[in-house]
């Protein structure tokens, strides 16, 4: 989710300054990246303690709406340029099924359990939003992924999305600040051109090519050679490394290749329209979501009953 190694980077080399955020000011928030932020400590292998969830949300929003303005976002069902992603999300989620399927069936109790590597309750989400609708807080439901309306909004953007850093225009602060947030306590807000001067980037715009090579959901599946051609950097480089090449470059270096990828990049973080790409195909219905069938199949259902019938002969 973001660009890879990116916040590793930020931190590393050095913080903008904590700004306060002024009452009364928007809180544009990641309705995704806020469900996520909040499932942390939760017990997946029991399915999730939806509970817990829905006390978390009341006591995360009324406490950001004491001081700020709260409209949260909602992800839509359409992606563009993330077919590749998705396959390899779907076949985490099947890992993560395979995982508590394994410690299930060998050991009957859960020991060391990561929560990382199990799956996420499955009705996170909409008791997420139910929630917040009960709670009276907006809602802004979007056709596609929110990260570019939220981005484009005025206001604060509260989220766990390293692409934040990348946007033009958008002001951007981590879920991890939270805790300074609710109180009233300066924050670290991050933007374009605060995050190019801590990496040494100039002109920021090339903030840009350094999330390319480093991998967002849109690029991440392409050999970073095949991005650059100049680039003697392999995909196993760390990214610091791939930060000190893009700096030593010439002022007018660019990109210069990885096709409708790198242009999607481009027009995504510039906040451009996204018109000229098409949505992926959706899912078709036959597809599953990672999580193993629990039910049988319409067509069984008949010999399954025959079979109860024939125990009882």
């Amino acid at each position: 989710m973001g660009v890879r190694g990116l916040t590793t980077l930020v931190k590393q080399r050095g913080r903008t300054a904590a700004e306060e955020v002024p009452a009364g000011s928007v809180l544009l928030v990641d309705g995704s990246g806020l469900v996520n932020f909040l499932l942390r400590g939760d017990r997946f292998e029991l399915g999730g303690d939806y509970a817990r969830l829905e006390r978390m949300v009341e006591t995360y929003v009324d406490r950001l709406r004491k001081t700020y303005r709260v409209v949260v976002y909602r992800d839509g069902e359409k992606r563009r340029m993330k077919e590749a992603t998705r396959l390899k999300r779907l076949e985490q989620r099947r890992e993560e099924w395979r995982t508590l399927e394994t410690w299930v069936s060998t050991t009957g109790r859960f020991v060391g359990a990561a929560a990382a590597q199990l799956p996420r309750p499955t009705l996170a989400y909409e008791c997420f939003y139910l929630c917040v609708a009960r709670l009276g807080v907006k809602i802004v439901d979007c056709e596609e992924e929110a990260d570019q309306e939220l981005a484009k909004a005025r206001g604060y953007v509260l989220a766990e999305d390293s692409d934040f850093m990348v946007f033009r225009q958008c002001r951007y602060v981590p879920l991890e600040e939270f805790e300074k947030l609710a109180s009233k306590r300066p924050v670290r807000v991050y933007d374009r051109d605060s995050v190019a001067a801590a990496l040494d980037i100039a002109p920021a715009e090339r903030l840009v090519d350094l999330a390319i090579l480093l991998g967002n959901d849109y690029t991440g599946h392409l050999p970073r050679q095949d991005l650059a051609k100049l680039c003697p950097l392999n995909d196993k480089a760390p990214p610091d490394q791939v930060l000190r090449w893009v700096v030593d470059q010439p002022p007018t270096w660019r990109v210069d290749a990885g096709g409708d990828e790198v242009a999607f990049s481009r027009a995504f973080y510039d906040l451009e329209p996204l018109d000229a790409f098409p949505f992926d195909p959706l899912p078709s219905e036959d597809e599953d979501d990672g999580a193993p069938t629990f039910l049988p199949d319409d067509d069984d259902d008949d010999d399954d009953e025959n079979d109860v019938v024939d125990d009882f002969d």
